[in-house]
């Protein structure tokens, strides 16, 4: 038995035989790419975030390796097994590379981009998948008849929306910015409070993950009874 150790100086394909007693041994042929893992980019939105059952894309550019390695990737965590993720990997020209990604499940992915057989980039990211469409919203504070001066509310569940984070904006009639209170109540669960100053239409943004909801921006009509 013998082990055999070397050291590659340039990235590029190669090609190794093996002899024995000065006589080359057949089927001992082997042909390997090296490459630098650093030189890989490796980008794109979805390694940030997923949203599931759309399209989420990585990118995945090899110019700097001299290579002609595959590029692939692995998902390893339990939603895997229990619902498969669906992906295709796109050669789009010759060192440019998407993986488009679609999860059938909310929650937290583990995923590893490879490049011939080698984890590269970030070896395992943790990704959030996310689906703005469950978020539901109630409450008096999205609905008319609100009054001036009146300390209004409304709630936001994303407990099936998976692990992400709400964010709301407010714009009263004149156009000015409605400072409002958002407050965790739960696990998923937020309790949103504003006081409006003047009449008029009030607008809602209300973001989960980065992504508008549904419905988002909501209407609200303000009234005045003191100007009657």
């Amino acid at each position: 038995k013998h082990n055999v150790t070397f050291k590659i100086d340039h990235t590029g394909r190669y090609q190794m035989g093996i002899k024995c007693n000065n006589i080359t041994v057949s089927r001992c042929d082997h042909t390997f790419t090296a490459f630098d893992r650093k030189a890989i980019k490796v980008f794109g939105p979805g390694m940030d975030q997923a949203i599931m059952n759309q399209d989420n894309v990585i990118e995945v550019d090899t110019e700097e390796t001299n290579g002609s390695g595959e590029v692939g990737i692995i998902f390893g965590c339990p939603l895997q097994a229990l619902c498969p993720v669906n992906y295709e990997i796109k050669h789009v020209s010759e060192n440019h590379y998407t993986i488009n990604y679609s999860p059938q499940q909310v929650g937290i992915y583990e995923i590893t981009v490879t490049y011939a057989g080698t984890a590269i980039g970030p070896e395992t990211m943790t990704v959030p998948c996310i689906n703005p469409s469950c978020v539901t919203i109630n409450g008096r504070g999205l609905q008319s008849a609100v009054l001036v001066g009146s300390s209004v509310d409304f709630t936001i569940d994303t407990s099936n929306a998976g692990p992400g984070t709400v964010d709301v904006t407010m714009m009263n009639a004149k156009g000015e910015n409605v400072p409002v209170d958002v407050e965790q109540t739960d696990c998923g669960l937020y309790n949103i409070t504003y006081v409006p100053s003047c009449s008029g239409d009030y607008r809602a943004g209300i973001t989960f993950g980065g992504q508008e909801v549904l419905g988002s921006p909501f209407v609200t009509q303000v009234s005045n009874p003191n100007s009657v």
